[in-house]
C-alpha cells in the first residue's frame, strides 16, 4: 500500500487510503516498515483504524503510534507488513 495522504489527528497520524481487514490481515499491534523516499525505512507498527461510514472495500484510515509525525511518513512511502508477525 502506497500512502496519498495523512492527517495528524488527536489520536495519532492517520494514513490514507485505509488499509484493508479480514484477509489481507492487517490488524491493531501489526509489525510494520515504512519504506520512505529517498530515507531509511521505518519499523513501527498499527496503532488503530478509524472506523467511519460503511465502506464497501473494507478499507479503513490506519492509525499510527502517537511518536510518529506527519514529516517522517511523506505521501509516497510505501507500508510493508513485516513477515510472521501478522
Amino acid at each position: 500500500m502506497t500512502v496519498e495522504d495523512r492527517f495528524e489527528l488527536r489520536w495519532g497520524l492517520t494514513i490514507a487510503p485505509g488499509l484493508s481487514g479480514g484477509t489481507m490481515g492487517w490488524k491493531v499491534g501489526a509489525a510494520i516498515v515504512l519504506r520512505r523516499p529517498g530515507r531509511n525505512p521505518l519499523h513501527t507498527h498499527i496503532a488503530g483504524f478509524c472506523l467511519p461510514a460503511p465502506n464497501p472495500q473494507h478499507c479503513y484510515p490506519s492509525v499510527l503510534p502517537e511518536n510518529i509525525q506527519k514529516t517522517d511518513v511523506p505521501v509516497g512511502t510505501e507500508i510493508w507488513q513485516v513477515e510472521g508477525c501478522r
